[in-house]
């Protein structure tokens, strides 16, 4: 039997942090992944042909790039670990079915000036959006990549101040809802209701509104973060960083059980029966579904946490995504340059139709975006050839069969959704794809256990469920009602996505520790 510290159980880059984090302290910890390499959902693969690198699941890293780990470098990841970054000067444009097209900059008079194409009025207005909620930034920020005060405690914070109190409001109103209140086009009402759909809820769903203030002035401060070598580097990094300090990973190896003993957790129990000692503290990143009470056999606990967990809802929807190998770059008919596109109806009815279908089990070809990474990162593809992430939102539950019938009809969708695409471009037909692979909602939960009914987000990031509500009321600071045991992955604050949300969780297990964070971070 071996014995460690800490054991954590998940390497994807949340549990290779909060390892890295805990070694550096001086903590003897192992990290247990039951795949046979780290990343989790922040993986980068060759799967369409020899030299192609795919980001298999997150490929934005806009959220993680604010966060100290980056910004401070607190584990070396850049100066030390092999870490790059690329910071582009565009970041996406929504393509609508007119041809015509909205161009976001990290300039912010360059994306006024393509907003002023559409409306003057919208373009000032933008800018107006931007300084108001840029003063917000920094605290909207400190909240995410620390430990948050409970749902009621922020409410009071907010509720004290008139700029708080529009939060408020934004916090209660759809992200169209915001959208209409600032702009009077059509057109740039979609382009800002299409990025609040990135928390997989329909945008139109009251409570979707705050998601815009952060996202907008966050792009223009620090531009969106693209890892050299693909999303899965900064995994790679983070094992790197995790083994120098003395940590352990464990690699092809899963957790049937966590061993409690005493109303303690001390371990955990392998599928094959192994047992690795815990003497300190046991960290989760898996979903939390699945961990009560499942894998937590003969504990006792509380009526009302287990009732909790079983009521969690799902994300509103999933992904269909699909990667493809190319000789050359896409060349657009409408002359756009971005290396990232988001296309949708200009008819705001088409435009809420189409999630309502998608809420409804029905799968669109007309909400997805692409990201040819390979026009900033040439390293992902062999030279002069290029790859693209095709990703459209999907239902998990087919209206019509169920999520079991993704099986039968994942490439007639997936073609469906390509064919739009190859009427954008003029040479996207079959001779300029050297190989794809689709990857539907159904593959998402295959792929990882953690992804329960295809939820890239383990569990959906409605407001009942987000900051000091996640993954619910009472049980927000990574604690659980077994002493010793910890949750700290993406059904935690501040959430899913390439976050680096273990800087926050692991502040309170070092808490408990005895070990002074703000030591190790120096």
């Amino acid at each position: 039997m071996r014995k460690y510290d800490v054991v954590i159980v998940g390497a994807g880059h949340n549990g290779l942090m909060a390892g890295a984090y805990l070694a550096k302290a001086g903590v003897k910890v192992c990290v247990i992944e039951s795949r046979n390499k780290v990343g989790g959902g922040v993986f980068t693969d060759e799967i369409t042909a020899p030299g192609f690198k795919h980001d298999i699941c997150s490929t934005w890293h806009g959220l993680i790039y604010p966060n100290p780990v980056i910004q401070n470098d607190e584990l070396g990841l850049l100066s030390k670990f092999g870490l790059k970054y690329i910071t582009p000067d565009t970041f996406a444009g929504v393509n609508f079915d007119d041809g015509s097209y909205i161009t976001q900059y990290r300039d912010l008079d360059r994306t006024c000036e393509s907003i002023a194409q559409f409306s003057q009025h919208d373009a000032e207005a933008y800018r107006k959006f931007h300084d108001w909620s840029f003063k917000l930034l920094d605290m909207l920020l400190m909240g995410m990549y620390n430990p948050t005060p409970t749902f009621g405690q922020t409410m009071a914070m907010m509720d004290s101040s008139p700029e708080g109190r529009i939060l408020i409001r934004a916090l209660l109103s759809s992200a169209w809802d915001i959208a209409e209140d600032w702009f009077e086009s059509d057109k740039m009402r979609i382009v800002m209701t299409r990025f609040s759909a990135e928390q997989m809820i329909n945008p139109f769903t009251k409570g979707t509104g705050l998601h815009l203030f952060l996202f907008i002035p966050l792009q223009h401060k620090y531009g969106s973060g693209f890892p050299v070598g693909g999303s899965g580097m900064l995994s790679e990094a983070l094992a790197k960083c995790f083994e120098s300090f003395g940590g352990t990973i464990k690699l092809s190896s899963s957790v049937k059980a966590f061993k409690i003993y005493g109303g303690k957790a001390t371990g955990v129990i392998l599928d094959g029966g192994d047992e690795i000692e815990a003497s300190k503290a046991v960290l989760s990143t898996l979903n939390i579904k699945q961990v009560f009470p499942g894998m937590v056999s003969g504990s006792k606990l509380p009526d009302d946490f287990v009732q909790n967990v079983k009521t969690l809802k799902h994300s509103g929807f999933s992904a269909l995504n699909q990667h493809l190998a190319l000789k050359e770059a896409p060349v657009w008919k409408n002359g756009f340059k971005s290396h990232w596109l988001a296309y949708h109806n200009s008819d705001p009815y088409e435009f809420q139709h189409a999630f309502q279908s998608i809420d409804n089990g029905i799968p669109r070809n007309d909400v997805f975006s692409l990201f040819v990474a390979t026009q900033l990162d040439p390293t992902r593809a062999p030279e002069g050839m290029h790859t693209m992430y095709l990703y459209s939102f999907a239902p998990y539950a087919l209206r019509n069969g169920g999520p079991e019938k993704w099986d039968e009809i994942e490439k007639e969708v997936a073609d469906d959704i390509l064919g739009q695409v190859q009427n954008l471009a003029t040479n996207m037909g079959s001779d300029n794809i050297l190989g794809r692979a689709i990857h539907s909602p159904l593959f998402y939960e295959r792929h990882n256990a953690t992804m329960l009914n295809g939820d890239i987000c383990q569990i959906g990031t409605y407001n009942m469920q987000m900051s000091g509500n996640r993954p619910f009321s009472g049980w927000h600071n990574y604690r659980t009602p077994i002493d010793k045991l910890y949750m700290i992955g993406a059904s935690t604050h501040p959430g899913p996505g390439v976050f680096g949300g273990a800087r926050a969780g692991i502040q309170i297990v070092m808490e408990d520790l005895g070990i002074d964070f703000g030591k190790v971070i120096r």
